[in-house]
């Protein structure tokens, strides 16, 4: 009983400073979710949107949320999404002229806040309402600095509108991995990767497709159902991916017995949940041909097969 009370009283102090319970978000204006429960944003109606959006040239920092589903928007941010299409020129010019990066990105949070109208609705899901803001932020996915944020942003729910601009940049400019595997998720159901894998073989040569062609690297063994899954043992001629220096330098090389078992869940399941919130998640990606033949791609290959996906549509 003593416990029970106290659980009780812990209730309502939650509730008296104005936090809700960790459920899913009832697309209500203004809220900050974390983990825990949320918190009603109080909006500054009183600073004029010109000085609000310059608040963003100081040392600003997103509000920790302890999700990655969920985006940290500072008061300033929600306050300046407030003013809806109002602002959005505002920002662009701001981010025209600012010299800071990190002004600029804030900038651009701004623009995707004003883009689900300040509401979040879900946890790997988003709803992305407003076409001006959309707009908006894909005019800046040329600028380099400006690129890896737009793409994760646009990606939490992609349109495919978007795809003559981003199959643009997959074509002319260099390999960004954000905008690799943000495509998963325009592609669910047509990607050229992610094949099912067959069920009732004994054995599945792996491949590596890398700059210097195809090699053989290893072979998954014989298959056994247990609790009616498939479960795979894995024979592996080489302990790691063949790694670029840049992977190597920044210890993202993953192990590959790891990136198989992997590999064989993303046949099935397509597109990754966490795809939502980590687009530098994966740093390789796989095809299967005829369900019989397994080729792990490496970044630039990858590319490439994306490329000439889009060439062939």
């Amino acid at each position: 009983m003593r416990k029970l009370l106290i659980l009780i009283l812990i209730s309502f102090s939650f509730i008296a400073k104005g936090q809700v319970a960790d459920i899913l978000p009832d697309n209500i204006e203004n809220y900050r979710f974390y983990e825990g429960g949320s918190r009603r944003v109080l909006i500054d109606k009183k600073t004029p949107l010109k000085t609000l959006i310059e608040r963003l040239n100081s040392n600003w920092e997103l509000i920790e949320t302890f999700k990655c589903y969920w985006i940290g928007y500072t008061d300033d941010m929600y306050s300046i999404a407030a003013h809806k299409n109002e602002a959005i020129q505002p920002l662009l010019n701001f981010i025209k002229h600012s010299k800071s990066n990190k002004s600029k990105l804030g900038a651009i949070y701004c623009l995707h806040l004003i883009g689900i109208d300040s509401k979040i609705v879900g946890r790997f899901n988003e709803e992305f309402v407003n076409p001006k803001a959309r707009q908006a932020l894909l005019s800046l996915i040329y600028q380099p600095e400006l690129t890896d944020l737009v793409v994760s942003l646009l990606a939490r729910d992609p349109w495919q509108t978007d795809l003559p601009i981003l199959i643009h940049y997959l074509k002319y400019y260099p390999l960004n991995l954000k905008l690799i595997n943000s495509l998963f998720r325009y592609e669910k159901s047509k990607a050229p990767f992610r094949q099912d894998i067959k069920e009732n073989i004994d054995k599945l040569p792996v491949f590596l497709k890398d700059s210097a062609g195809l090699h053989r690297i290893g072979t998954y063994n014989g298959i056994t159902k247990k609790f009616h899954a498939s479960s795979w043992s894995y024979s592996i001629l080489e302990s790691n991916f063949k790694c670029t220096s840049f992977h190597i330098s920044n210890g993202t090389c993953e192990d590959l017995q790891n990136k198989l078992y992997d590999f064989t869940l993303l046949s099935k399941e397509k597109v990754s949940i966490y795809s939502y919130c980590d687009l530098t998640r994966d740093n390789f990606h796989h095809f299967v041909v005829k369900g019989r033949i397994l080729v792990i791609c490496t970044p630039n290959q990858t590319l490439k097969r994306w490329r000439l996906f889009y060439d062939n549509k």
